[in-house]
């Protein structure tokens, strides 16, 4: 049986229409995410530990997810999902492959690898601590909120890009040209342990009736999902990302029931034609990088994806988010709106919608 999800009433609706998106359609109005504090609510939980030993205690896990279902509501389309927070949500492929983790205040890193590309990598994660301290995570999280809340597989780096952390990103760049067949073989067995353990978490979240996905954008999808990427492009040409990148997003959308490309930067905007020549790619999302112009200003690329047949996610304000129905029409548009912080503005802005599609 699917997941309740009791904090969520209107889930079946909700569910409806980010299926719509998917399918690059709408119920009405543009689909809509816009988490929301709870006033009063307690700030995270603290914990005294490295983020390297609490990270791996699932009790820490599930007083992550007691939290946010504490302290926040998720209305319009958004949906209440949880997943095994590791390194920054970034690291967790590079882990499995054997690398050294750097823990900061704010972020987690690996430590360069010189011997990357001599030594053999895993063939699979499920022996690995990190797999089995956020599986069991899963299987706690689910067996005291299962029914609360949507479980998820955590977010997995592409493997060109965790070469780049292995490597550092301008030696990356140097190897491209001296060693690319080193380079293509590494990415591809980077991306083939990935997709094992996604593989490995996705089965557990079957035999927890949770075989969806929630990312780490709030976008949800009735199956396996992901933010495919490469962030490392940004820095390739589009010969280059047809050599180097187009064959890892092949991999991984094939596997993937569901795939949107977190375009990360306006420079990557170059290879759409590229990226809709994948035909298990239903959407982009958008992510400029700052100071880049607002969304408003670029119309014309958001038509181009539409006229390709991919669905649109968007990070905006409400008085944008209103702008851009009217421009774009509902149909494969989510926005992810920001600066909204109590329900009234929220219903105003879904009302505003409405009438701006009429």
């Amino acid at each position: 049986m699917p997941p309740k999800v009791s904090v969520k009433p209107d889930f079946p609706e909700a569910k409806q229409r980010v299926e719509a998106w998917w399918a690059g359609s709408s119920l009405g109005r543009p689909a809509v995410s816009c988490r929301l504090p709870r006033p009063g609510a307690p700030p995270p939980p603290g914990d005294g530990r490295p983020p390297g030993e609490h990270q791996l205690d699932p009790q820490w896990q599930l007083a992550q997810a007691e939290w946010m279902l504490a302290a926040q509501d998720f209305p319009a389309d958004t949906m209440p999902g949880f997943f095994p927070q590791f390194a920054s949500n970034l690291m967790i492929p590079a882990a499995l492959a054997g690398g050294e983790l750097e823990y900061h205040p704010d972020t987690t890193w690996v430590r360069h690898d010189p011997d990357i590309y001599r030594r053999e990598l895993p063939a699979s994660a499920g022996e690995h601590r990190v797999f089995r301290a956020l599986d069991a995570a899963l299987r706690l999280v689910a067996g005291r909120l299962g029914d609360e809340l949507l479980l998820s597989a955590p977010p997995l780096l592409d493997g060109l890009t965790t070469l780049s952390v292995f490597r550092d990103p301008q030696q990356l760049c140097l190897d491209l040209l001296e060693r690319p067949e080193d380079v293509q073989r590494v990415t591809r067995r980077l991306n083939e342990l990935a997709l094992a353990a996604h593989r490995a978490f996705f089965s557990t979240l079957q035999q927890l009736g949770h075989a969806q996905t929630v990312t780490w954008c709030d976008l949800y999808a009735p199956g396996r999902a992901e933010m495919v990427q490469c962030d490392f492009s940004i820095m390739l040409s589009p010969v280059m990302y047809q050599e180097f990148v187009m064959p890892q997003l092949r991999m991984l959308t094939e596997y993937m029931e569901y795939s949107c490309y977190h375009m990360d930067g306006t420079p990557q905007t170059r290879f759409l034609e590229q990226l809709c020549s994948l035909p298990r790619l239903q959407a982009i999302q958008w992510n400029p990088e700052p100071p880049a112009p607002p969304p408003l200003e670029w119309l014309d690329f958001f038509r181009e994806v539409r006229r390709r047949r991919r669905s649109l996610w968007i990070a905006c304000d409400a008085d944008t988010a209103e702008a851009l129905t009217r421009q774009l029409g509902p149909d494969g548009l989510m926005l992810s709106v920001q600066g909204v912080d109590r329900p009234d503005k929220l219903e105003r802005l879904l009302r505003r919608l409405a009438a701006a599609v009429k």
